[in-house]
């Protein structure tokens, strides 16, 4: 009896070390496995800070947008679009606008001054203006005009207060969607 409960004994202790066996890479294999998920976990993590780190540097940019708008006087509007011949850097800044609001046609001062006839209408446009919506092909086209060294708020402000603000505009509302479309498809 004793010979016999001794190999029955010796048979489950050898079960039990083969499922043990199983039991032990089970466990190195979900102990891989949740290192790995950690990792994605900590890469997750630190694009999610990353993209909120980006996105709040964006809202910035485009309160500057709406700020620069918002102080655009009027008075300086219509001093504006009574020049009869301006300096080509404000016909670029106003050309620069055109191409965001995509007006078609030539971008010239008599184009600028029909963008600007209704004041308040064109400060309205330039208020509502979905900045997160920008085609790439109106970007693409801006290019060249944001690269210059005298786009400027600074610069332009010697020229025309008005033309300096829509300066301003320009740029904010472009990078404010730069960033903005860096961001959006990370934060999904």
């Amino acid at each position: 009896k004793i010979r016999v409960k001794s190999e029955a004994t010796k048979i489950l202790i050898d079960n039990a070390n083969v499922e043990r066996a199983k039991v032990e890479k089970q466990q190195a294999i979900a102990s891989e496995e949740a290192a790995k998920a950690a990792l994605v976990k900590g890469t997750a993590t630190a694009i999610r800070e990353d993209c909120e780190k980006d996105l709040n540097a964006a809202m910035p940019l485009m309160a500057a947008a709406k700020n620069a708008v918002d102080n655009i006087d009027t008075d300086a509007l219509k001093t504006l679009k009574s020049f009869t011949n301006p300096v080509a850097q404000v016909v670029a800044v106003t050309s620069a606008v055109q191409t965001l609001l995509g007006i078609k046609g030539k971008k010239d001062w008599s184009t600028a001054k029909k963008m600007m006839g209704n004041i308040s209408k064109f400060l309205e446009e330039l208020k509502t203006y979905d900045g997160a919506n920008i085609p790439d092909k109106t970007l693409d086209s801006l290019r060249p005009i944001l690269a210059e060294e005298w786009f400027n708020a600074t610069a332009m402000r010697g020229k025309a207060a008005a033309a300096a603000d829509l300066c301003d505009w320009v740029i904010n509302i472009v990078e404010y969607n730069r960033i903005y479309k860096i961001v959006t498809p990370l934060k999904n």
